[in-house]
């Protein structure tokens, strides 16, 4: 390998590729194709596309191919449904055009120098000897790899490779079990030396958590994977966790997506998202915190439901509400909005670039959001609501700003990073140096929506 210039092999249709380059000059991958696809393949210097495998009625994807040495067959998982039912290791062969199954229940086969096939089962890697001429096993099977190898089901198999020398490399993870989504999210307080302490909640998959004015509930998302469904963005509820009771209750109920709350302050309602799409909801509701009632949607005074938006953060008075508006070219403006008064919301950013993420500051007359008006996304500050002046709090990257609770710190994500930055407000805005409080591999920093970390009141 010499390097150079990419070179463009074939279109592709999309969805998952999951490369495998046979030693007979091609290129196999999983086509992609509406619910899935079956597997196709190309040559390695590029041309037209060839498809070899097509999926039968009970089939739901042909994923993960492996082109096994000599050219003759290519195995491949036989994916059944998101479930994982009817999950099996196949092979195609290129003489006969005709599919074997090989292994039911286990998906994701790989061969190795030593003559053994490593495949995934729901309880991790596994490896036999493996016969690649005549596609059968010949010895007993033993268990592969380490107990913190992250794991996936059958739609997203896991990270691994093994080289023609048989090195063997893997992304370590918790070891949660992974599905279409991600893997599963466990709660975790994280203090400013990034001392862990687990959250005695159940992994789920968690998202936009956000804690209430008193710091003793925790609002959130928590999505809902339809096994039944190819679309894994089917459902997600809105809970409120009691974090002395150690105690859930659902607030939402209805199967729509429901995402981003965030507490009035006062901490008698949580304003959310509702309905639309995985990236863009577009109905603002409300509901009392304690559940009663039901959910209220957010209109203005032509009574036009607020659409393709996100609540972002309260003024402290709890009159005005900075929602987060997606334009028709995927761009993104900051609105303030009073519920209460049913007015139109105005805009407070109008530009070609995405300001998002808002907070508001303790005394309510900043804001710090997030802009990738300099080509990368950064943390700025504004006067608010006229929104004048401007300081840029972020170097080299950052997102998710949230404010101290005495105002006199700005804490934002940078990559793995959590940073805090000194602030003065008095007599003019100016911030400190950047400080790197603790770095972790926690979910959110490449999310364009909404935050998935929250400060606590002290």
């Amino acid at each position: 390998m010499r390097g150079g210039a990419p070179v463009t092999l074939c279109d592709y249709p999309g969805g998952p590729a999951w490369l495998s380059w046979g030693d007979d000059g091609y290129i196999y991958f999983s086509r992609g194709e509406g619910r899935g696809g079956g597997i196709s393949r190309v040559a390695e210097a590029g041309g037209e596309t060839e498809a070899l495998t097509s999926m039968t009625d009970e089939e739901l994807w042909h994923a993960s191919p492996y082109a096994l040495p000599g050219g003759h067959f290519v195995l491949f998982t036989a994916v059944g449904s998101l479930s994982g039912e009817g999950v099996a290791i196949a092979a195609y062969s290129h003489e006969s055009g005709e599919t074997t199954t090989i292994l039911e229940g286990a998906w994701n086969p790989k061969y190795v120098p030593t003559g053994h096939l490593v495949y995934e089962i729901p309880g991790g890697l596994m490896a036999a000897p493996f016969d690649i001429d005549r596609l059968e096993f010949t010895g007993p099977v033993v268990p592969v790899g380490e107990d913190r190898m992250v794991k996936f089901n059958t739609i997203i198999p896991a990270e691994f490779a093994i080289s023609a020398s048989g090195s063997f490399a893997h992304v370590v993870g918790s070891g949660d079990t992974i599905n279409f989504l991600g893997r599963l999210r466990s709660l975790v307080w994280v203090d400013r030396n990034g001392n862990e302490t687990l959250l005695d909640t159940p992994p789920k998959f968690y998202d936009s958590p956000r804690l209430s004015p008193d710091g003793g509930y925790l609002a959130i998302s928590i999505e809902d994977f339809d096994s039944d469904s190819f679309d894994p963005f089917g459902r997600s509820d809105i809970s409120v966790y009691d974090l002395e009771r150690n105690t859930w209750s659902l607030l939402t109920f209805d199967n729509e997506i429901k995402t981003a709350p965030v507490w009035t302050p006062d901490g008698a309602r949580v304003v959310f998202a509702s309905g639309g799409s995985a990236v863009g909801p577009s109905l603002l509701k409300w509901k009392s915190a304690d559940g009663t009632g039901v959910a209220e949607r957010l209109v203005t005074n032509s009574s036009t439901p607020l659409e393709n938006s996100i609540p972002n953060a309260w003024t402290p008075d709890g009159q005005g509400l900075v929602i987060q508006e997606f334009g028709s070219g995927g761009n993104t403006d900051l609105l303030l909005f009073a519920p209460e008064s049913g007015e139109e919301p105005r805009k407070l950013t109008d530009t070609p670039h995405s300001e998002r993420r808002a907070r508001i500051s303790p005394d309510g007359r900043w804001i710090a959001y997030v802009s990738n008006s300099s080509n990368q996304d950064e943390v700025y500050v504004q006067r608010f609501p006229q929104m004048d002046g401007m300081w840029q709090i972020s170097t080299d990257g950052g997102k998710d700003p949230i404010w101290s609770p005495d105002g006199s710190e700005l804490f934002y994500r940078k990559r793995e990073a959590v940073i805090a930055v000194p602030v003065e407000t008095e007599p003019v805005f100016r911030a400190g140096t950047p400080e790197v409080l603790f770095e972790g591999k926690y979910l959110g920093f490449d999310r364009n929506i909404r935050p998935s970390y929250d400060l606590a009141p002290d």
